[in-house]
């Protein structure tokens, strides 16, 4: 007789909602991290826009092309604004992603552990009814000698 869990499916679906939560807290993470290097990428062209105006502010520069640079240097700041709401929404998401998969992690860990315990009991039942075979065997061959 092999061992059977009663609760194997709910466990198959724990173990899929553990994966579906990890899927899901690692699309957040990788969301962040691309906003973030985003962040990052902007913030090194603004200083090279930045220094780009001062060299040509010093050489000489047309009203026109002082108004679109500092058009320029608007949209980045909204652009940075923007990816920073837009991080720290993501944030925000990552720490409720984050604690919705250590509950589903938990959930799914009960019931490992519950099949786990019975699988050890079940294991332990059938060496002692292995064991008392052997012992009964050992006794019939015993008394069949015993009577020769």
């Amino acid at each position: 007789m092999s061992f059977r869990f009663p609760l194997q499916p709910v466990l198959r679906l724990r173990k899929s909602l553990e994966h579906l939560e990890r899927q899901r807290l690692e699309i957040v993470t990788q969301q962040l991290a691309k906003l973030r290097e985003e962040s990052e990428s902007l913030k090194k062209e603004q200083e090279a826009a930045a220094e780009r105006l001062a060299k040509a502010m010093e050489e000489g520069l047309t009203s026109v092309e002082l108004q679109y640079e500092l058009a320029c240097s608007q949209a980045r700041e909204r652009r940075q604004i923007a990816l920073a709401k837009g991080i720290a929404a993501l944030v925000q998401q990552r720490q409720s992603q984050i604690v919705a998969f250590r509950h589903a992690r938990q959930k799914r860990q009960i019931l490992d552990n519950l099949r786990n315990r019975q699988l050890e009991i079940y294991e332990q039942t059938e060496a002692r009814r292995e064991q008392q075979q052997l012992d009964d065997l050992f006794l019939i061959r015993l008394q069949t000698e015993q009577r020769r």
